[in-house]
């Protein structure tokens, strides 16, 4: 999946996307979104941390230390 949030309309709707899945408890799905962002762009301070937030969700402590490095 190809996820663009290299403007700012397509950021707001990673955001938002990322907020409902995390209000609903999909974090998995969560999780996913966040790393499609990633892999797009590795400086994405939003995903990188939505990432972790997902990840502490998760139980996986260790997981959310290491997205926020």
């Amino acid at each position: 999946m190809t996820l663009t949030t290299h403007t700012p309309a397509a950021h707001q709707d990673f955001a938002r996307k990322m907020q409902s899945l995390m209000q609903q408890g999909k974090f998995q799905e969560a999780s996913a979104l966040a790393d499609t962002a990633i892999n797009e762009n590795p400086q994405n301070r939003d995903a990188l941390y939505l990432r972790a937030v997902a990840a502490r969700y998760l139980k996986d402590y260790q997981g959310a230390d290491v997205w926020l490095q």
